[in-house]
């Protein structure tokens, strides 16, 4: 885990906040007190606004009456934001409007501006430099005004009697009773303003930026102010009472605040992961050889409750939980816009496995997993000819561009090394005995991340690498992202030795280029370019922008999407035909394997 998800770890895991201190007090003078707004409640329509469509065992699928940007829960209702600022509460079980509001600034259930609170809806409009009060019908029933100073947003809690805010030289909470404001704590970084409230109000979220621009995130107490930890970055934690839940690329964190960590294997994560925070669930999305999968665990013990097949590629956006415990989420499509309704209680499951484990530390590491990890990695290495090097092994020799972070979850490296075995499989022996044989050693290095060191003016960070060291030849894939790709694209790079030395296939690959084309040569200028002429649907000449940089970088980035799933369409370009024609012929040529009886996986798009 790295530092910034080790420090919210800890904010997160807090056994109760100290006694209160003394904390400054002054009554707040050029706030405009509260006042309340009457207004006729909003005309209820009572229109439709969504139809099924169909309904397939446990889901239900609708069509909407207007687009959506996304939606949140209101106890089993649904409030829909619209892409003008319009608010909708949707009655879920009749399919109709309850009611609208028009907001006078653009709204995301992605924004942490809109709160849903024990009386009602809130939200800020900095335009207004008012807080919107709204109650569970959506009419408006109060505005705030921004207390004076105000930097960033206000926070409500969640009964509505204390507003949190910064100004340019303190943390602040006002309360709505007294009209006081008191200095939470003394703060003056260039940038500074509440995001968060978690853990039943009990802890403010802040993100600021220091001096140098770095972003990071303070979780003080709200009790009196006290710094409970800090994190890198801007970390979005979602919590209900004392629960919470941290999802990331490489590790899924959940737990309670009085307890210890633990880590959520799900089986599949690879096209999202949310919290379901009314239940304590957590939903899982994945593909599948035959789809696309639905999955639901119960954070209380880890176990797999529900799972569900669906036959095309449907993966959630904003998915959301209703009072019933119903699992709402849309989609899109070139067919447009539909909101999904599952019911985990008619797909339910139970495969008798827990998928909670304890977190372990960077400076606790579960050893006896990391030990039964590196036979694996033993194991698979033996079986390819190869080394493969995990844990601080995996970092002991790195290039002077780049230093790498070595990964300590042994679920994250079991799951990687299962995925390199599968991986590796679909080379044959002759290919991975001729490549390596060019090099005194071939060793696959599994890492948590890869940063470019200043000095090199390499990436911040990149999803794997490949360098040669004392004759070795090195291959580095990082567990924060996919290594399937990766892996095949540096794979590529050292195959170029190979065929550029023993195959003429190479030699006019230039003549496989619209005419006029030259390769940048220059990552950065690379970056700037408008290749679009050169990427028309069905008349691709390159992969992506990428793939002009370089000739190796335009093979490698052809590789690794001739190794892949999914790339059907792409490969009709007769260009991109050309180009997969010419590197199978040089791969055959180059490794003995003119007369390999079985197609080759990177042979899959070849079309004869």
């Amino acid at each position: 885990m790295n530092k910034a998800l080790l420090s919210l770890l800890l904010a997160m895991l807090l056994s109760g906040c100290a006694a209160r201190d003394p904390v400054s007090a002054e009554p707040l003078e050029t706030a405009a007190a509260p006042a309340a707004v009457q207004t006729e409640a909003p005309a209820v329509t009572g229109g439709l606004y969504m139809d099924l469509i169909s309904k397939d065992h446990a889901l239900r699928k609708y069509a909407l009456s207007e687009p959506a940007l996304g939606f949140l829960p209101v106890e089993n209702d649904l409030l829909f934001f619209g892409d003008t600022g319009k608010l909708t509460l949707l009655d879920c079980e009749t399919g109709r409007q309850i009611a609208d509001h028009e907001a006078p600034v653009f709204l995301s259930p992605l924004n942490a501006t809109v709160q849903i609170l024990d009386s009602g809806i809130s939200y800020f409009s900095g335009d207004a430099g008012e807080t919107v009060l709204l109650d569970k019908t959506l009419r408006e029933i109060r505005r705030i005004a921004a207390p004076e100073g105000l930097t960033g947003m206000p926070l409500l809690s969640r009964d509505g009697r204390s507003v949190y805010y910064c100004t340019a030289s303190a943390i602040r909470v006002l309360d709505m009773d007294s009209g006081i404001s008191q200095v939470l704590k003394e703060a003056a970084y260039p940038v500074q303003s509440v995001s968060g409230l978690l853990l039943n109000d009990t802890i403010l979220q802040v993100s600021i930026t220091e001096a140098d621009g770095t972003w990071r995130t303070l979780f003080l107490s709200t009790e009196n102010g006290q710094l409970k930890h800090s994190a890198e970055g801007n970390i979005l934690p979602e919590t209900s009472g004392t629960h919470y839940f941290l999802f990331s690329p490489s590790v899924l964190l959940c737990g309670t605040a009085d307890g210890s960590a633990m880590v959520l294997d799900a089986r599949h994560t690879d096209t999202g992961c949310r919290y379901l925070p009314g239940s304590n669930r957590a939903v899982s999305s994945g593909l599948t050889e035959s789809g696309s999968i639905l999955e639901c665990y119960a954070l209380t013990d880890g176990s797999l409750r529900a799972e569900l097949s669906l036959p095309y590629s449907l993966f959630p956006e904003h998915t959301a939980e209703t009072a019933d415990g119903a699992v709402w989420f849309l989609h899109s499509d070139e067919n447009g816009q539909a909101l999904y309704c599952w019911d985990p209680e008619q797909s339910a499951v139970s495969d008798g496995n827990l998928y909670i484990h304890p977190y372990y530390t960077r400076n606790d590491p579960d050893y006896e997993g990391l030990a039964a990890c590196s036979l694996y990695a033993q194991e698979i290495g033996s079986k390819y000819g190869i080394e493969v090097l995990i844990y601080k092994d995996a970092v002991a020799v790195e290039p002077w561009d780049y230093r790498l972070e070595y990964e300590h979850q042994v679920s994250v490296l079991q799951r990687e090394l299962e995925a390199l075995d599968r991986h590796l499989a679909n080379f044959p022996t002759p290919f991975l005995e001729k490549l390596r044989s060019k090099f005194t050693a071939l060793k696959i290095c599994i890492v948590r991340s890869a940063a470019g060191t200043p000095e090199s003016g390499s990436p911040d960070a990149v999803n794997g690498i490949q360098f040669l060291k004392d004759f070795d030849a090195y291959i580095v894939l990082c567990t924060e992202h996919d290594t399937e790709y990766p892996l095949c694209h540096e794979l590529s790079h050292l195959m170029e030795t190979v065929v550029l030395t023993e195959s003429t296939a190479y030699d006019r690959w230039n003549n496989l280029n619209p005419e006029g084309f030259s390769y940048d040569g220059d990552l950065q200028a690379n970056a700037l370019q408008d290749g679009s002429p050169w990427l028309r649907s069905g008349q691709e000449y390159f992969i992506d922008a990428y793939a002009m940089s370089y000739p190796k970088e335009d093979r490698a980035r052809l590789f690794e999407y001739a190794m892949t799933s999914g790339h059907e369409e792409l490969f009709r370009s007769p260009h991109l035909q050309s180009k997969l024609k010419q590197m199978c012929t040089g791969i055959r040529e180059a490794f003995d394997l003119e007369y390999w009886p079985e197609p080759l996986l990177w042979e899959q798009y070849l079309m004869q």
